[in-house]
C-alpha cells in the first residue's frame, strides 16, 4: 500500500466534544493506519502546550500546532514562528480599545486577562488550562506568543479591530463572537505543505479530517477532505466526503471508506 499522509483536527474530530474522550474506534483506526505505513499528524489551532494528554498514547508521527506556527515531527520542533514582543503589548491595548477580550497562545503557556472576564467562554477555557497547569495572566512575564483568539459581544466594536489586524493576521470568524487570529502566511494548509514537501508526498496522497471553519485552509489544499458528521456547513463546498460523527466512529468509518485501513 502506498504511503499516505493523514492530518487530523482535534476538537470535534479526534476528541468528542460531548464526552471529552477519544473513542476506542478512533484509537483502533489510527493504530491500523500506522501499521499500514501511513504518516499520521495532528493539525490543530492549539499551540504545543495545550495538546490534550489523551492524544499522546495515539500513534502520531507529529503535531502541527497553532495553525502552522509550530511544526513538530518525532518530538522535535523543526519550524516555529512567534510574534514580536512589541506586537503582543499592542494587542493587549487593542483589546481594551475595542472593548473585546482575548487569550494569547504560546508554545509553553496560555495567557488570560488579569481579572475575571465578562466573557464566560474565556473563564471556561481558563479553568480548563488551569487544570492542565499552563494558564498564566497578562500580568505575568509574557514569552513568545504564536497566535491569539479574541471575543466580542454587543458592547464590543470588533470590525475596526479586525481591520487593524488584517495587514498582519488572518482573522477567522469561529462564530458566536469568537475570532481566531493567525500570523499571515501560516495556516493548517502551510503546515500540510511543509510535511508533504518533507516526505515527498503528493497532495493526491494526503487526507485531511476536520469539522470547523479554521479547517477550511487544509480542506482547500488537498483533494481528499473529510468532514465529520457534525461540522460547520461552511466546510461543505470544500469536502470530498462526509463521515459519521466522532461518537459514531467517524474516523474509523472514513479510513475504511478510503481503503486506508
Amino acid at each position: 500500500m502506498m504511503k499516505k499522509a493523514l492530518f487530523f483536527d482535534i476538537d470535534g474530530t479526534l476528541i468528542s466534544e460531548q464526552t471529552g474522550q477519544v473513542p476506542n474506534s478512533t484509537f483502533e483506526a489510527l493504530t491500523q493506519a500506522k501499521e499500514n505505513g501511513h504518516l499520521l499528524f495532528v493539525n490543530t489551532g492549539r499551540t504545543r502546550c495545550s495538546i490534550p494528554p489523551a492524544l499522546f498514547p495515539l500513534p502520531f508521527d507529529g503535531f502541527l500546532c497553532g495553525c502552522g506556527t509550530e511544526l513538530i515531527y518525532n518530538g522535535a520542533s523543526f519550524y516555529h514562528a512567534s510574534l514580536p514582543s512589541e506586537e503582543v503589548h499592542s494587542l493587549l491595548r487593542s483589546f481594551s480599545t475595542y472593548d473585546c477580550d482575548g487569550i494569547l497562545e504560546a508554545s509553553d503557556a496560555i495567557y488570560f486577562p488579569n481579572s475575571y472576564s465578562r466573557f464566560s467562554e474565556i473563564e471556561r477555557i481558563r479553568r480548563m488550562f488551569q487544570n492542565m497547569g499552563i494558564a498564566k495572566t497578562f500580568g505575568d512575564k509574557i514569552g513568545p506568543v504564536d497566535k491569539f483568539i479574541f471575543f466580542a459581544d454587543l458592547r464590543s466594536n470588533p470590525i475596526p479591530l479586525i481591520e487593524s489586524l488584517s495587514p498582519r493576521y488572518q482573522v477567522i470568524d469561529r462564530r458566536n463572537g469568537l475570532f481566531e487570529a493567525v500570523p499571515k502566511n501560516h495556516s493548517k494548509a502551510t503546515a500540510i505543505r511543509a510535511i508533504l514537501k518533507k516526505f515527498f508526498i503528493g497532495t493526491e496522497n494526503a487526507y485531511v479530517f476536520g469539522d470547523s471553519t479554521n479547517d477550511i485552509p487544509m480542506f482547500e489544499c488537498v483533494p481528499n477532505a473529510i468532514a465529520m458528521g457534525h461540522h460547520d456547513k461552511d466546510l461543505e463546498p470544500y469536502c470530498s466526503y462526509i463521515t459519521r460523527t466522532v461518537e459514531a466512529g467517524g474516523v474509523y468509518h472514513a479510513l475504511k471508506h478510503f481503503n486506508l485501513i
